[in-house]
């Protein structure tokens, strides 16, 4: 039997679609706390609710227990059921007994009916049209289009008979319809079983412990992908089918690395999907959908020691290592010429945003700021473009001296004896008690021994019986929900475990990995976790989480 998820906090959806069946609420981000009310979203352009799903009994509206699994989401009451399964990526199908259904559109939508067994909701807002088709049993429509005086626009409904056994099939279309294949409802369910169980097998093994758990980070990243359309050139796996449904531009990072052994091609599509949308500067957006791109702030170049991992863990298509080289050199040296201060050698954020630590404690002082990770960061991305030149067959420029250079700035310009702390561009040196300051343990050996001493020591003092905090837990400024001001995270969590092994610091590296899986086994993959308590927060199906615990718990294994 398909195990459970709660759909309250994980979407049900379908590789390569851009439905999902969710109880999020349009305009509302945060985990809703029951299953009371559910929704049909679209994710084209960011996402949004489009049909208000409600089960009747003689007219009123019922409440139910929903219960979701992979394949099927089942609706029931003591009087009957509804079903609800994926016919294809542009088609839902609705079945139950006992209970009618309701399908209430919740933008401006115009109704008509073309035969007496289908209604077409034509949502503008949206550029498509949803038809509603009775396989079995009949339909009803309020609300119906009629040119008049335009004095507002009439709720529109879409009820099915619940007398007998009924089913219905939704399908979305652009300009015209045509109606797809309609196998049976349980075909359609076996072959969705079948094609998540081939995902999910291919996934890296963690230990029995947290099997359950990596079921369900499998499908949270399964069900995140929607196929190539506008923006998107290549199948994308968003951050989140609640309402993160963007592509960031670190996130993509953590999710190629998790899918590379087994989901090697869908991998480097992941790596590559900021090329898609790089500037003529070289700077990669700071997020995209399919409809929109923003450039507005930028977010850490994570991505050179990303490809360097991804060598070690996926073979590349063909082609894929020149289109990865051209980018990185693009987007590393947009970071060096277009933000280091003049007279400086170190580059620097302009908001926290450009951090990734939107909110962190490090900006409190202002910008521009030279933080000690983006130099971290690019140094390790120098050494991967050295790396790519090398395999390419390419005159290596000098990447590697560059790398040098900006190590030894680093370490002369930040490093003060007990931590690296960041500076103004007046030349003020800035410390707060984020965990900012020491993810230079990235480097692992680069660093000398003494420093990487020290940076363990401090580290330490973010641990916590769940996880690492992302502001030490003693400081005035920690907020539970603070965002980047306390709660832990995963892409944080896995830059330093990863830095802690490299620096041959196992032990503690394995125990905040341990506490972290054993957080998401125990809380799902929340975008982030009360550090102190474990507790999910905010979008409780984000896909970096689930493939940050897949690679710590890969290596617990």
């Amino acid at each position: 039997m398909p195990f459970q998820f709660p759909l309250n906090h994980v979407p049900f959806s379908l590789y390569g679609s851009y439905l999902s069946i969710s109880c999020v609420e349009q305009g509302v981000h945060q985990a809703p706390s029951s299953t009371e009310r559910i929704y049909l979203r679209s994710h084209h352009g960011g996402g949004r609710s489009v049909l208000r799903l409600e089960a009747t009994l003689g007219g009123d509206v019922l409440k139910l227990r929903a219960e979701a699994s992979p394949t099927v989401v089942r609706l029931s009451h003591p009087q009957g059921f509804v079903e609800i399964c994926f016919g294809g990526a542009d088609t839902l199908r609705f079945r139950g007994e006992g209970l009618g259904l309701r399908l209430s559109p919740l933008l401006p939508t115009v109704a008509y009916v073309t035969d007496a067994d289908s209604v077409t909701l034509n949502i503008l807002a949206l550029r498509s049209q949803y038809r509603v088709s009775a396989l079995a049993g009949t339909l009803a429509a309020t609300g119906l289009y009629r040119a008049g005086p335009r004095e507002g626009t009439p709720e529109v409904s879409v009820d099915v008979a619940g007398e007998a056994p009924w089913e219905v099939a939704l399908d979305v279309f652009g300009s015209t319809f045509t109606s797809p294949p309609r196998p049976p409802f349980e075909v359609c369910a076996a072959e969705n079983r079948e094609a998540f169980e081939q995902f999910l097998g291919a996934l890296p093994e963690v230990p029995p412990d947290f099997a359950e758990a990596r079921r369900l980070a499998a499908y949270v990243l399964y069900a995140s992908v929607v196929a190539p359309s506008g923006l998107f050139k290549r199948p994308v796996m968003l951050m989140s089918k609640n309402w993160m449904d963007y592509v960031w531009s670190w996130d993509h990072c953590f999710n190629a690395l998790a899918l590379a052994p087994g989901h090697p091609e869908l991998a480097w599509d992941q790596f590559l999907l900021m090329s898609d949308q790089q500037d003529e500067h070289g700077a990669y957006p700071d997020a995209y959908n399919d409809q929109h791109a923003i450039y507005n702030f930028s977010k850490p170049p994570v991505h050179g020691l990303t490809a360097l991992e991804l060598l070690n863990r996926a073979d590349p298509p063909a082609g894929t290592l020149r289109a990865a080289y051209d980018s990185l050199a693009a987007w590393t040296s947009w970071w060096l010429s277009y933000r280091v201060l003049p007279g400086e050698r170190l580059p620097y954020y302009l908001h926290g945003n450009d951090s990734g630590w939107d909110n962190s404690t490090l900006f409190d002082q202002g910008v521009p700021l030279m933080s000690p990770d983006l130099s971290s960061y690019l140094i390790l991305q120098l050494e991967a473009l050295a790396t790519l030149a090398n395999h390419l067959g390419l005159k290596t420029s000098n990447w590697s001296e560059q790398a040098k250079r900006l190590l030894d700035a680093l370490v002369t310009e930040l490093w003060q004896g007990e931590r690296f702390v960041g500076k103004l561009a007046t030349g003020e040196t800035v410390t707060s008690q984020t965990l900012l300051h020491h993810m230079p343990i990235v480097l692992g050996r680069r660093l000398p021994s003494d420093i990487l001493a020290k940076l363990k020591e401090n580290i330490s003092a973010f641990v916590t019986d769940h996880g690492l905090a992302t502001e030490e837990p003693s400081s005035a400024l920690y907020r539970p929900d603070g965002y980047w001001r306390g709660p832990m995270w995963a892409p944080s969590t896995y830059l330093v475990v990863k830095g802690l092994r490299e620096s041959g610091f196992d032990e503690l590296a394995n125990t905040i990995a341990g506490r972290f899986c054993a957080t998401c086994a125990r809380s799902g993959f929340a975008e982030n976790f009360d550090a102190l308590t474990g507790e999910g927060l905010r979008d409780r199906a984000y896909t970096w989480t689930a493939s940050v615990f897949l690679l710590l718990a890969e290596c617990l294994n």
